[in-house]
Order: C-alpha cells, then sequence, then structure tokens
C-alpha cells in the first residue's frame, strides 16, 4: 500500500481547498463536486474514522499475507537445504546372501533375536495356564574395508511358536557373518500349563558383538491370568522382564537410529489362546484354559538390519592448478554416495578435516595438495574417500643476461633487446612502463625483439612458462 504525499507551495496553507470528487463512493458517501470552503491543515490531516478503520484493515490483511509467503518461503528452503543431504541407507533382509553394493566398503550390522512362544494351557477341574515366552536378544558390529561384490551371510530367527499341548517354541538365533560373526539368540518358550501354571520362558541373553542386550524373561502363569511375554530388547537397551500378566517392554532405541524392542504379550484372563508378542523380538504370552486345550501366543521374529554410506562417486576442484604465491579460492565439489553429512579432509582419508558440504570453499593451498572427501553418519560407519588434487606449479626464473644492442640509439633508429634462452617450456614477454605494465609490440613470448623508442625507454623482461602460464 503506498501512500503519496504532494507538497504544494503555491497557495498559503489556509487557504487550501479539498479536491474536487467526480466519482460517488457509496461506502464514503457522495460529493457533489462544489468546491467546499476552505478548511485548516488539521482538518485535513484527520481522516474520517470509517476510512481510517478501512485503510488498518487493509494494512493488517496485506501485513499477514505478507507473513504467510515468507514463511512459506522460509520452509520451503529448509526443506530444499535438508533434502540437499544424502542419507545412509539401511535395509533389512532375511535369511541368504547378501551382496556388498558398489561404492560401500564399511557396514553396521545389527540383529535381534525372535521371542520365545507362550506355553499352552490344558484344564479340566483344575485350570491350566501356560507361562509366557522370554523376548529376543540383540547384537551389533561394525565392519570397515569391506570389498564390493562379496557377499556377508544372514540367518533371521523366526518368532517361537505358541505352544500346543506343549511348552512354547523358542525364538531363533539371527546370525550376520561378516568379517566376523554377529549372533542375537531368541527367548526361550514358555511352559506347559497342564492344570497347572506354567513357568516364563527366559530371555535370549550370550549374544556376540560389539554391543549387546538381553531380551526380558516372561512370567510365570498366576491363580488368575496366564503368563506374559517378556520385552525384546532394543538397539539401546534391554528388555523389561514381565510381572505375572503384565507384558514387559521392549527395550529402549538408542539415541541415533533408534529401533525399540517389541512389547511382551499380556496374559490372558478367561479360557483363550495366549496373545502374540510385538515385533522385534517380544515374547508370545500363555494360553488359559477351563477346560480342553488352548495354544500359547507366537513369539515375535527377529530381525536384521544393515545401515551403511556409500562413497561419493566423483571429487573436482575448480581451479585445480595454480600458480605459486598466487592468492584467491577453490571450489571443492563431490557428487554422488549416501551419509548424513560429506567431509573433506587433506593429508589422506580421515586426517585433517578443512569442511564439509558437497561444495565447499577454501584458500589456494602453498603447495600440491590432495583433497579426500567422504560420507560419514551415526548411524554407520564412514564411507570410504574419493579424492582431487590441486597441482601448485613453481614460478619461473628472473630473466638473465638482458642486453639492449646497441644500447644508445639515433631517433629514428632501432636496438634489439634480448635475455638468455630461458630453457625448453619457458619463454618471454616484454613491457614498457614497469613489469607488466604496456606490452612491447612484437615483443609476447619472444626471447629478443627489435625496437625504435623515440625516447629513452625502459624496457622489462619476465619469464612465462608456457604449458602453465605462470609469471
Amino acid at each position: 500500500l503506498i501512500l503519496k504525499l504532494t507538497e504544494s507551495t503555491n497557495l498559503p496553507l489556509n487557504t487550501m481547498k479539498k479536491p474536487l470528487s467526480l466519482s460517488s463512493d457509496t461506502k464514503y458517501g457522495s460529493q457533489s463536486g462544489r468546491p467546499e470552503p476552505a478548511r485548516t491543515i488539521k482538518e485535513y490531516t484527520t481522516l474520517p474514522a470509517r476510512l481510517e478503520s478501512d485503510i488498518s484493515r487493509r494494512i493488517e490483511y496485506l501485513a499477514k499475507m505478507l507473513a504467510i509467503v515468507l514463511t512459506t518461503i522460509v520452509f520451503a528452503n529448509l526443506f530444499l537445504i535438508k533434502q540437499s543431504f544424502a542419507q545412509p541407507v539401511t535395509v533389512t533382509p532375511g535369511t541368504g546372501q547378501w551382496t556388498i553394493p558398489a561404492g560401500v566398503t564399511s557396514v553396521k550390522a545389527e540383529a535381534w533375536g525372535g521371542g520365545g512362544g507362550g506355553g499352552a494351557a490344558k484344564g479340566f477341574i483344575f485350570v491350566g495356564r501356560g507361562g509366557g515366552g522370554g523376548g529376543g536378544s540383540y547384537s551389533t558390529t561394525s565392519w570397515t574395508n569391506l570389498t564390493p561384490g562379496n557377499s556377508l551371510t544372514l540367518s533371521l530367527g523366526a518368532g517361537g511358536s505358541g505352544g500346543s499341548e506343549s511348552s512354547g517354541g523358542p525364538g531363533g538365533t539371527s546370525n550376520v557373518t561378516g568379517p566376523t560373526t554377529i549372533n542375537a539368540p531368541g527367548g526361550n518358550g514358555g511352559g506347559y500349563g497342564d492344570f497347572r501354571n506354567g513357568s516364563g520362558g527366559s530371555g535370549g541373553s550370550g549374544g556376540t558383538g560389539s554391543t549387546t542386550y538381553n531380551g526380558g524373561n516372561g512370567a510365570q502363569s498366576t491363580t488368575g491370568n496366564s503368563g506374559a511375554g517378556g520385552g525384546g530388547a532394543g538397539n539401546g537397551g534391554n528388555g523389561d522382564n514381565a510381572s505375572g500378566s503384565t507384558g514387559g517392554s521392549g527395550g529402549i532405541g538408542s539415541s541415533v537410529g533408534g529401533v525399540p524392542g517389541g512389547n511382551g504379550a499380556a496374559g490372558v484372563a478367561s479360557t483363550n489362546s495366549g496373545i502374540n508378542g510385538t515385533a522385534p523380538s517380544g515374547g508370545g504370552s500363555g494360553g488359559r484354559s477351563g477346560y480342553g486345550l488352548q495354544n500359547g501366543g507366537n513369539g515375535a521374529a527377529g530381525l536384521i538390519r544393515l545401515t551403511y554410506c556409500v562413497a561419493p562417486t566423483s571429487a573436482s576442484a575448480s581451479p585445480d592448478e595454480i600458480c605459486q604465491n598466487s592468492v584467491g579460492t577453490i571450489t571443492l565439489t563431490a557428487t554422488g554416495g549416501a551419509g548424513s553429512e560429506l567431509r573433506w579432509y587433506s593429508g589422506s582419508c580421515g586426517d585433517i578435516e578443512i569442511g564439509t558440504g558437497t561444495s565447499l570453499q577454501i584458500e589456494y593451498p602453498e603447495s600440491t595438495t590432495t583433497y579426500y572427501a567422504r560420507w560419514e553418519s551415526d548411524l554407520c560407519p564412514p564411507s570410504g574417500c574419493v579424492s582431487v588434487t590441486v597441482t601448485v606449479n613453481a614460478l619461473p626464473s628472473t630473466p638473465t643476461g638482458i642486453t639492449a644492442a646497441p644500447a644508445a640509439i639515433c631517433s629514428g633508429s632501432s636496438s634489439t633487446i634480448s635475455v638468455n634462452n630461458p630453457g625448453t617450456g619457458y619463454t618471454t614477454d616484454w613491457f614498457t612502463g614497469s613489469c607488466g605494465g604496456t606490452p612491447v609490440e612484437g615483443g609476447t613470448g619472444q626471447n629478443s625483439v627489435l625496437v625504435s623508442p623515440s625516447a629513452t625507454t625502459t624496457y622489462y623482461a619476465r619469464t612465462r612458462n608456457t604449458s602453465t602460464g605462470c609469471i
């Protein structure tokens, strides 16, 4: 909204007239077009109340719309910035061979064992109550220096079957074999409640890996309900033990890339089959029966998770060749790959960090330097590096043997100025005024040149590398 104020000095303030209105406005009242009596400046600086109110509303509306537009722009830019960063790759394969993808040399492997099944229940005169199955355990490790195209061997632990006129089945052990093997044992099955209370199955434990967590124990059945299942381990903590008919909570997930364990199933209070545990690794609850047979609930299956960064496909520098003692900035660029953040190093891959981002500006190095880029993340080991080298070319030597033959001439005469041959790959450029000043005609790229000055003149010779252009 623009308000234009025009100042006039042709009339005294006390004789200013309100301009004629040639149109009618039904909102603010019509004007007859007749001149009104002269008014004071105070009268002209006070807007009618309705007009002032309407202008205020319009300004407020425009301000709100502007705020919405600016907010939209900010969030759009934040979204684009976030999207500009690739993310680590996470896969959850089952049993079999997993081929290491191209560009992948490091992998974080995680395994969860299966939850134990709940015990069956048989009742006749006496109520039978099955015990709850134990939760599965967790194990993890990271491998580096892997070779793309090679394979990891995976075995996913199944959930234990709920008992059928028997105790619940144990959860399967999950294994991942690479340079070493990690394993995450499953939980044990709950006891069979044949006219009695079945015992709870113990949680999975004793896994191998750099970090391990145990599953929670299943509960023994109580006088009222069947036994509940134990909680599965999370990748941040142990699963909780069940208590009576209350299922154990799954272990917490880690602070980064957290996956909590599955909850153990609750015990049942009336004649019914047990309840299945929650994935991953939760233990099933026992069945309950006042007459006949009721099966236990199944334990939840385990989980295998592989997380990895992918190396950038290429790195470049612009410029990638400079002259010694030059001042300026170089733009380093890396493309491809996947990870949370791309980091740059000098010295060697992972040695001296110099900055982050797929595009990074740095000052000219003093000597030839190789720069390394890799993707990194808190979720997995860093990727391999790609590299680019910035070459710093040495400066040519100062010209030697500069002569003028003859050194003194008459006006209109000529003299040959020359320097010693600077050697293969070098040439000489000639100037007047100063070194690098006004080029001498015909003196670019010449070790000697014929000149005809009209006055006493000083000539400057500068050596140039014909390949790099360094001077």
